[in-house]
């Protein structure tokens, strides 16, 4: 069984959920409990399509996408707990390396376009996230970036410990699709 929950701050949380029962000596059941096993968090936000972001047919502009991505992006960042200001006033920055996106089903000017944003990958200097794009229950697009971590001079470093903590909360679990 699987649930999604949306919680405070755009967070939803995908749980899944095993019944463990004890059987006595006659086969009845004497106890149920529901296990969760494999949490896996992603950060959710909401956008409306401006106009400016469509092109002449009132479809999305394919750039759009990441734009939105972005926001996904930084709010994961900021309901970590740690927002990207904060973390480039620390001398820490995180450049897009390379992106991808699959586009599906366009957006229209004015759709309400849910973006959920979760972690793929994350090691010590790179970490890589994950987008899903929805007009209600419809899938527009999936679409991944990979960043690395530099100083304001670009030299290659470490991501902090406290920062791969807080957003490892939102990695998808390994053997799980996004």
């Amino acid at each position: 069984m699987c649930w999604n929950l949306f919680a405070n701050g755009g967070v939803r949380q995908k749980i899944s959920a095993v019944r463990a029962h004890t059987i006595d000596k006659n086969g009845v059941k004497v106890n149920s409990i529901l296990c969760m096993v494999s949490p896996m968090r992603s950060y959710t936000t909401e956008i409306n399509v401006r106009y400016g972001e469509t092109d002449k047919m009132g479809v999305a502009h394919h750039t759009s996408y990441l734009l939105w991505f972005e926001l996904g992006r930084t709010g994961l960042m900021r309901a970590s707990g740690h927002p990207y200001r904060e973390l480039e006033r620390n001398g820490l920055l995180l450049p897009v390396l390379e992106c991808g996106v699959r586009y599906l089903i366009g957006a229209e000017y004015d759709d309400c376009v849910r973006i959920e944003t979760a972690v793929s990958e994350l090691r010590s200097r790179s970490v890589t996230f994950v987008y899903r794009a929805f007009r209600g229950d419809q899938l527009l697009c999936t679409g991944w970036t990979r960043h690395v971590c530099v100083t304001p001079d670009n030299q290659l470093r470490r991501i902090p410990p406290e920062v791969l903590e807080a957003i490892a909360l939102y990695a998808v679990p390994p053997g799980e699709s996004f």
